[in-house]
């Protein structure tokens, strides 16, 4: 903005439709805008035909496909534009089905965003309202790959997969427990979160709807050979592991061990700094124990 270079615009209230419009200054300090809510100058606008729009509105479907459709329906057309016979990208679809749905929308609310999210974006899969919030969301492509790495035979020399579940973070009043696994396809072995649970309580009843979901998805991975669930030990996580996957492995996470531990060890006298590092380091000792005899022996 400068004021070496200004518009100025004189209306009449009597003549509605007359109006002039002056400019005073240096023309030359004057700048070119981009287009609407464009952040680049440099590229041409260039507008997509109306028609187009008017079909994206009524389109079904992800914008990913829509636009790789009439991308495709316009390359085959006769039309001698076809820059504007097709959505300039995915993005332009996605904010035009938006900006429709905006138009049609009963409400504003939170509860009916997330709905609304869920619909868009395929990433969440289930939402409970009553008697508690809960919602339940992946990545199909994520879940995919990780059952592609469970295995059932035990002649199989597939990796173990370690996959960890804990309630970690408050999203103001709900929280969210995240599931965990390490792709061994990957060196080294990179940790992907396989599925996020936002809910209102910790109670075991809730945890079973989560693991339910996740039973149904992932159908391989109570009979796999080459899976263990560490989880910290909260009665209601590892009651729900247990009634959802009773043949499934599961142990406990060190860091929770150790901070048990530590609180025991406050609780029994232990006061000092020197005091605490020295038993918890005989206790990490014990946990890094190659065998039983080892571990034995260390005691």
């Amino acid at each position: 903005m400068t004021d070496k270079f200004c518009r100025t615009v004189y209306s009449r209230p009597d003549r509605p439709n007359a109006v002039l419009i002056t400019y005073t200054g240096d023309h030359t300090v004057a700048a070119q805008f981009a287009h609407g809510n464009a952040k680049k100058t440099t590229r041409n606008y260039v507008r997509t035909q109306p028609h187009i729009l008017q079909a994206v509105k009524n389109a079904s479907g992800t914008a990913k496909s829509i636009y790789q459709t009439m991308v495709a329906t316009a390359a085959n057309s006769t039309d001698t534009t076809p820059v504007t016979a097709a959505p300039r990208n995915a993005e332009q679809v996605r904010n035009t089905q938006k900006r429709e749905r905006n138009k049609q929308r009963l409400s504003r609310d939170a509860l009916y965003n997330l709905h609304e999210f869920a619909y868009d974006s395929g990433f969440i899969h289930k939402i409970c309202t009553f008697p508690d919030l809960s919602v339940i969301c992946y990545n199909q492509d994520v879940v995919a790959v990780f059952n592609s790495l469970l295995s059932t035979s035990a002649q199989s020399a597939t990796p173990t997969i370690v996959i960890t579940y804990d309630t970690t973070f408050n999203l103001g009043d709900f929280y969210l427990s995240i599931l965990l696994f390490r792709e061994t396809e990957f060196e080294p072995s990179p940790i992907i979160p396989l599925a996020y649970y936002i809910h209102e309580r910790k109670l075991q009843a809730t945890h079973d709807e989560f693991f339910g979901h996740i039973r149904l998805i992932c159908p391989q991975l109570d009979q796999s050979l080459n899976a263990v669930l560490i989880t910290d030990n909260e009665a209601a996580i590892t009651g729900s592991v247990n009634d959802n996957f009773p043949n499934l492995p599961a142990f406990l996470c060190w860091n929770h061990v150790l901070q048990d531990c530590k609180r025991w060890l406050r609780q029994h006298g232990v006061t000092t700094t020197d005091e605490m590092t020295y038993y918890v380091d005989k206790i990490r000792e014990l946990l890094q124990a190659a065998s039983a005899q080892e571990y034995n022996s260390r005691s």
